[in-house]
Formats: structure tokens, C-alpha cells, sequence
């Protein structure tokens, strides 16, 4: 079973103004960089990178290692939705897609462990699973290889909810107290708020 990490780092940043946020310190590391560190130290079989804005920036900010790879997003402008395409496209062969937000600096290696594991228990070959909590979902989301087609097709600028919506009975929900899973970093006040986890 082949499991690929989709790590989104395409966005514009628009929230966070001039500055792209992957490239700002979180707890005295590169919030890409530290991303990065918790998937290389969990059990994805490959992480594959998707860059977009500052293409340069980020692909020279990202540490070399045999599990990493990188894939350009030319249409990032266009939205989240293109660079989980560019992703996917570039990692056809994978069993499991974890699509991870480039934003979210706080999900360590065991927490996407358990996502793994979660996903490795579920029967059949249609399975999408993401964490829960009190109704909300949070990231990453994990799908199985079936949906290649429909997330390829995906009409949704930033995400593919749709895919999500429209095959309810193959979703599992990890219902979770563990808040890592829904904190991103968007604005100036998110930094604030969380620069001392």
C-alpha cells in the first residue's frame, strides 16, 4: 500500500499581506519547514511537494531527501483546487492521497500516524477519512486512489468538498478533541495566537 502526502505549498497568501506565511517563523522554524519535518518523520511513503506563488523561494527552502518531490502548479492562481489536481496527476500510482495544508504547523508526525492508521483499517478500496470535531471538519483528508477521476474533475476552486459530499457513505470521521487539526495560519492575528506553541 503506497501512501503519498500532497503538501500544498502553491498559495498566494493573500490574508497575510505582502509576506508569503510559509516562508514566516513559527517557534523558530519555517512554518514549511516544519511541516515538512513532522510528514518526513511519519509513515507517508513519499511527500509531494506542490509549489505555485514564489515557486523559487519555496523549492530552495525545501530540505533534499529521496522522499521528497516536487511538482509546479502553473495555474495556482486559480485556487486550492488546481494544486490538489497537480498533486494527484503527479502521483497516480498511490494506493492513498493525505492532503496536507502547507499552513498547518501544529499536526505532528503521530498525529498524521493516526490518520494513517485510521485509513489502513477502513474495508474496501473507496475511502475518504479526515478528523472531526462537534461537526467540523479539519485537515488533512485522506482518499483513496478510486476517486482519482472525480477529483480531477473537480469544479471547486479551494478544496474539493464536492467529492466529499457526494460519496457520504464511503467517509470516515476521526472525531478528535486534538485541535491541530483545525489550526491554520491566515493572518497576522493567527501568528500571533499560535507563535508560542
Amino acid at each position: 500500500m503506497r501512501i503519498t502526502a500532497i503538501l500544498l505549498l502553491a498559495g498566494t497568501s493573500e490574508r497575510m499581506g505582502v509576506q508569503n506565511k510559509l516562508l514566516i517563523e513559527v517557534g523558530g522554524q519555517l512554518i514549511l519547514k516544519r511541516v515538512l519535518m513532522n510528514l518526513l518523520e511519519s509513515d507517508v511513503d513519499e511527500i509531494l511537494v506542490v509549489t505555485g506563488n514564489e515557486d523559487m523561494k519555496i523549492s530552495a527552502a525545501i530540505q533534499k531527501n529521496s522522499r521528497i518531490r516536487i511538482a509546479h502548479n502553473k495555474n495556482f492562481k486559480t485556487g486550492m483546487t488546481s494544486s490538489i489536481k497537480t498533486g494527484v496527476k503527479a502521483s497516480d500510482d498511490s494506493d492513498f492521497w493525505m492532503i496536507c495544508l502547507g499552513d498547518m504547523p501544529f499536526i505532528q508526525s503521530k498525529d498524521y500516524n493516526l490518520l494513517l492508521s485510521e485509513a489502513k483499517k477502513c474495508l474496501g478500496d473507496q475511502v475518504i477519512l479526515m478528523p472531526s470535531k462537534d461537526g467540523v471538519w479539519g485537515n488533512p483528508k485522506i482518499f483513496s486512489n478510486h476517486f482519482y477521476s472525480e477529483i480531477v474533475d473537480c469544479k471547486e476552486k479551494d478544496g474539493c468538498k464536492s467529492v466529499v459530499t457526494a460519496n457520504k457513505e464511503f467517509v470516515h470521521l476521526l472525531e478528535t478533541d486534538c485541535l491541530c487539526f483545525f489550526q491554520d495560519i491566515d493572518t497576522k492575528d493567527d501568528l500571533k495566537k499560535y507563535d508560542q506553541e
